[in-house]
């Protein structure tokens, strides 16, 4: 009794001791995040994170008052990235910054601000309202989007409006709003059949193409890629059979969902010999779904020296996926030694998926880039995990807002 007794005073007096130690790095954080001085700040926390462990409070106020100096930022990318990470995380801590944007001087964030606070501000939908007919194709399909994501059914006559706009990516915002809605068949099969931009017709086969097969069907000619892989895609396992022989990467698909080594193994074979380094890549992708067994193993080796990096990848990739996992590594490390930094970047994070330390390390030395695009691509591959990485702290403190936005955004997935 007189030793459990002990016992409990050590955990009381630990836990005041962890408390007192909280609010002291809570209180060091807020203050040198408030002098701009973001390296204190994370110095701060590592301080304390290496005695006391990781620790949400402070991982959260660190994270928070990064996206609170970017959303105030003079950089407009920054401050929309910024808003949509504080939307997508809700981050009621950062409310008030965000409506404060709402009279941002870029239409962009403008509209992305609107978005994010639409059903709690009274000024949210007038502000969309005029991104709609804004001059930036960027922020009317901000706007379009965000009324599909808050308030569809309400927002139909705007939404429907925007399947007009000059821009592709406008109308393509609004096909994805339109499949929020229920009885938008009928426009969603006239995009798919009519729209100029393969890429809207694509999402719009997506989006209908289950429920209307004579769309689906007739997407299979479009001369776009991704629609008629979306055709495939929607008329499912039950039309595959007929679709092996079709173009390559179709037949490859139908290959996939049929998942019968029988039935789909020439296709796999004549498209991993393809000329075409993309259809090689393709092939990869879709060979443990066509053929999950060693044989198709087999036929991938040969791709893990193909000339193409791309191609090298995906055959790390796919050899990951049919139980060669070791062979996988060795094509990701060697790609580690590449003059491309994405193809750096995506080894790197092949070899995080792969649980192989190499990738890690590979992506702090990306995240020591002199260019804030690969410091911003390399924080954003890190997994979202605790212990957090060294350099996912430091990108908290970096001079790009954008890098430091990024490095948010993953603390915030890691908590």
């Amino acid at each position: 009794m007189r030793i459990r007794v002990v016992s409990m005073l050590v955990v009381v007096v630990g836990v005041a001791c962890a408390s007192a130690a909280q609010k002291q790095v809570l209180a060091d954080i807020s203050r040198e995040l408030d002098r701009r001085d973001n390296g204190q700040a994370v110095a701060a926390y590592e301080r304390f994170r290496a005695e006391n462990g990781e620790d949400e409070a402070a991982l959260r106020a660190l994270a928070v008052g990064s996206l609170r100096q970017a959303l105030a930022s003079p950089d407009a990318a920054a401050r929309r990235a910024a808003v949509e990470t504080a939307e997508r995380h809700d981050a009621a801590e950062l409310y008030d910054d965000v409506t404060a944007l709402l009279g941002d001087e870029d239409d962009a964030v403008r509209a992305a601000a609107a978005g994010a606070v639409l059903r709690s501000h009274p000024d949210a939908a007038r502000v969309l309202a005029s991104a709609l007919s804004s001059g930036s194709p960027e922020a009317r399909a901000l706007a379009v989007a965000a009324l599909g994501r808050k308030i569809p059914d309400l927002a139909r006559k705007e939404i429907r409006a925007a399947l007009a706009d000059p821009d592709d990516g406008v109308r393509a915002a609004a096909v994805a709003a339109l499949a929020r809605t229920d009885d938008a068949d009928a426009l969603l099969a006239r995009a798919a059949r009519d729209d100029r931009a393969g890429a809207v017709r694509a999402a719009a086969v997506a989006a209908v193409g289950r429920r209307d097969r004579g769309v689906a069907r007739a997407a299979l000619a479009d001369p776009f890629l991704g629609a008629r892989l979306a055709a495939v895609d929607a008329l499912g396992k039950e039309g595959a059979r007929e679709l092996l022989g079709a173009d390559p990467y179709v037949a490859l698909r139908a290959a996939a969902l049929l998942g019968d080594p029988a039935a789909g193994g020439a296709v796999l074979r004549a498209a991993l010999a393809a000329p075409d380094a993309a259809l090689r890549e393709s092939a990869l992708d879709e060979a443990a779904a066509i053929d999950p067994g060693p044989r198709a193993a087999e036929l991938v080796v040969p791709l893990a020296d193909d000339p193409e990096p791309r191609v090298r990848l995906a055959a790390g990739r796919a050899l990951g996926r049919l139980g060669r996992a070791d062979r996988a590594r060795e094509v990701f490390a060697a790609a580690l030694g590449a003059d491309d930094e994405d193809v750096r970047r995506n080894a790197a994070a092949d070899l995080v998926a792969a649980r192989d330390p190499r990738g890690e390390a590979a992506l702090a030395t990306l995240a020591a880039s002199e260019s804030p695009a690969t410091r911003r691509a390399a924080v954003a591959a890190f997994p979202p995990r605790r212990p957090l990485p060294a350099p996912v702290l430091a990108g908290l403190a970096d001079v790009d807002f954008g890098v430091r936005v990024a490095a948010a955004d993953l603390v915030l997935r890691a908590l």
